[in-house]
């Protein structure tokens, strides 16, 4: 059946009634950060780049010590350097990771420099800013999606920021403690003494706009900045489905009960350290919050206009005393489909 059956109504009476999706209520046209690429990722790409290792003509992303990358104001893109550019003591090509092919057949590959490298990569009069990720991202993004040109970072990006920093950290056997290796083009370690091998772990995690009526539930995590309200988060426990998790966050940081299932809505990767956002709005009943003062500093009821004033002050680039996060988050869009349903 055709996405075009489902009209506007339709998905509002989906929504309302918390009744579970049969595709993402997001639109494929939604643009947040850590999902744009242009490379294809089959399997069949990846097994031959580990027969071969990286090749003097594959293009590298690299990210320097402090997990930035090189950004090229002039494009808009992250500068991407040609593997035969890369002296020899710039980088471990042992531990590079494969990140996919373009269209043009080019093999993309992630390195991550060793300290001081990326001070010498670039020629003086190379206009190359290096930046934090989520700068970063934000950056490609934004102009995604006022038009100017398609996300073809940030999804590389993310792959490469969870990829090398969990071979950074990873690098020993959890069996025996030996120094394992990078296998299958850096999507695994592998330990010769034991055979034991590793593959590089995401960690799911749920994100939930808990709603009653015409308000929702914002909160104020303890490490956000301040006036910064968002939806509620937290990771999956082992043995927890998704939907588990949704229920079990609301009645731990809220003190509320969910009316029916959670309606899922979309994903997000968040390579912090390696991270899967999944999106979720849930009906509840409208009672006191009870907030869980250890993981929230705050948490209210806003009246949807409330909820829509501050996503009128996000898109016009305002910060009042009360915001949200930036478009890039998928938290920002699960409060814009709720406030604008």
């Amino acid at each position: 059946m055709s996405s075009g059956w489902h009209t506007a109504e339709h998905r509002s009476r989906r929504i309302k009634g918390m009744e579970s999706a049969q595709e993402p209520l997001i639109g494929a046209d939604a643009v947040f950060a850590f999902t744009g690429t242009a490379l294809r990722r089959e399997e069949k790409w990846a097994r031959e780049a580990a027969g071969t290792g990286p090749q003097e003509k594959d293009l590298v992303l690299v990210l320097d010590d402090e997990g930035r990358a090189p950004f090229a104001p002039a494009s808009g893109r992250i500068r991407r350097v040609p593997a035969d550019r890369l002296d020899p003591d710039a980088t471990d090509r042992r531990e590079w990771v494969f990140l996919g092919v373009d269209a043009a057949g080019h093999r993309h590959w992630a390195a991550l420099l060793m300290p001081g490298a990326a001070d010498r990569l670039f020629a003086a009069g190379d206009e190359v800013q290096w930046q934090d990720p989520r700068r970063l991202a934000g950056q490609v993004t934004a102009a995604a999606r006022s038009g100017r040109q398609p996300d073809h970072d940030s999804g590389d990006l993310a792959a490469a920021r969870a990829l090398l920093f969990w071979h950074r950290d990873h690098r020993h056997c959890p069996g025996c403690g030996a120094v394992m290796t990078v296998v299958e083009a850096g999507a695994a370690r592998h330990c010769a003494d034991c055979g034991r091998t590793v593959f590089a772990r995401v960690d799911p995690a749920v994100l939930v706009l808990v709603h009653a009526g015409d308000r929702c539930v914002l909160a104020r995590g303890r490490g956000f900045p301040e006036g910064m309200y968002s939806t509620i988060a937290g990771f999956l426990r082992p043995g927890e489905s998704l939907e588990q998790a949704v229920a079990r966050e609301i009645a731990e940081e809220l003190g509320l009960r969910p009316q029916g299932r959670p309606c899922y809505v979309a994903s997000q990767p968040w390579p912090f350290p390696h991270s899967l956002m999944t999106g979720f709005l849930q009906e509840v009943d409208r009672t006191p919050l009870r907030c869980d003062e250890t993981e929230l500093a705050d948490a209210r009821w806003f009246r949807r206009k409330e909820v829509l004033r501050l996503l009128e002050d996000s898109a016009a680039g305002r910060r009042g005393a009360l915001f949200i996060p930036p478009p890039l988050a998928l938290a920002h869009h699960l409060i814009a489909l709720w406030a604008r349903r």
